[in-house]
């Protein structure tokens, strides 16, 4: 099955309306971290993201802190 099968349209329309103003959405469902914490994988993911934000900044200057 789909990732995007098992969220409601109306949370669909929600994640797709996020990307279009320009945000970074991932959704991992509970099914696929089975032995992980929701808030471990959340921070993981942050971290991952303002590495790769800071990585792209314009003459290496950070962004975050």
């Amino acid at each position: 099955m789909n990732q995007l099968e098992q969220l409601t349209p109306e949370q669909i329309a929600f994640l797709r309306g996020l990307r279009d103003q320009g945000c970074a959405v991932c959704v991992f469902l509970p099914h696929e971290m089975p032995d992980s914490h929701q808030e471990d994988v959340e921070d993981a993911m942050c971290q991952a993201g303002w590495n790769q934000i800071n990585f792209d900044a314009p003459d290496g200057a950070p962004i975050s802190l």
